[in-house]
């Protein structure tokens, strides 16, 4: 029903989008001037905030569950995988060691799934709410990958094998993975999970 939607802009806000949503909270983003700022709703304008870190130029939320909220920050360090429960003030930084750029974009409200970028390529990746229970989940066949949401003991997102982006479920540790790539597509990708 069209007459049933509502704007949760924020007043004097120039544009946002939600990105992600679970648990009666919104996740994403919301602009003002040239600047994004990763956000979260309860539903409502009024229920808006800002989960910007300062001293960071743009931010954005992808992914929200049980609480947590997962995005993007770009500061001068460059883009680093972060994890919020609610406020700017409780921003972890996800990026582990060697790691020159990362992104988590998904999160169950226990697990976090994202990439990390080492040696130019980006690599699947899931966290358990620090930077140092980083686990690669990038097969050894593959140029790139990248994980987009994590359920229960399941992750799901993208490999590239010789040029081909293939849709890929990771089940457990993530020492294996499942080809999801149907033969006759040109590329393919998961982009969310409940477990099943």
């Amino acid at each position: 029903n069209t007459g049933d939607w509502r704007s949760i802009n924020p007043p004097g806000s120039l544009g946002g989008a939600v990105l992600g949503a679970g648990a009666g909270q919104q996740a994403g983003i919301v602009t003002f001037g040239q600047q994004g700022l990763a956000s979260v709703w309860e539903g409502t304008a009024q229920s808006w905030v800002s989960l910007h870190p300062p001293g960071s130029s743009w931010s954005i939320a992808y992914g929200v569950a049980g609480g947590q909220q997962v995005g993007v920050v770009l500061n001068g360090s460059g883009q680093r995988a972060v994890l919020w429960h609610g406020s700017a003030a409780s921003m972890v930084a996800l990026t582990p060691p060697g790691a020159s750029d990362s992104g988590a974009y998904g999160t169950d409200g226990t697990r976090q799934a994202g990439a990390v970028v080492i040696g130019g390529y980006g690599r699947a990746s899931v966290w358990s709410g620090t930077a140092e229970s980083w686990v690669n989940l990038h097969p050894a066949e593959a140029t790139r990958s990248q994980a987009t949401d994590v359920a229960g003991s399941q992750v799901v997102g993208w490999v590239e094998i010789d040029g081909v982006q293939r849709a890929a479920m990771w089940e457990g540790a993530g020492e294996t993975w499942v080809d999801l790539h149907p033969q006759w597509a040109r590329y393919s990708t998961v982009t969310a999970t409940d477990g099943t």
